[in-house]
C-alpha cells in the first residue's frame, strides 16, 4: 500500500471509527481490498477524473486515488 492510500483514506477511516492504532491486520486487510477493487468495472466517476478507460492489467494494478469506492470500502472492513 503505498501513501497516497494510506494518508487520506486508512488514516481518515480509522479515525472515523475512533481506531486507537493502525495494526497489521488492518493494513492486510485494505491490500486485500485494494487488490480486489482493482480488479472490479471502474466507475465512470474514476474514467472521467483520469479522462481514460481504465480497467484492470499491467497498466492498471491498484484503484486510483480519486475512485470513489476506496473510502467505501475501506469503511467496510474497519467497521
Amino acid at each position: 500500500m503505498n501513501n497516497v492510500f494510506a494518508f487520506p483514506y486508512l488514516f481518515r477511516v480509522a479515525l472515523d471509527v475512533h481506531a486507537k492504532k493502525i495494526n497489521e491486520a488492518m493494513k492486510l486487510a485494505a491490500i486485500q481490498s485494494l487488490a480486489s477493487l482493482a480488479k472490479e468495472s471502474v466507475t465512470n466517476k474514476a474514467k472521467v477524473a483520469y479522462n481514460k478507460n481504465l480497467f484492470f492489467g499491467k497498466e492498471y494494478i491498484i484503484p486510483k486515488p480519486l475512485d470513489t469506492r476506496l473510502i467505501t470500502m475501506l469503511l467496510q472492513i474497519l467497521l
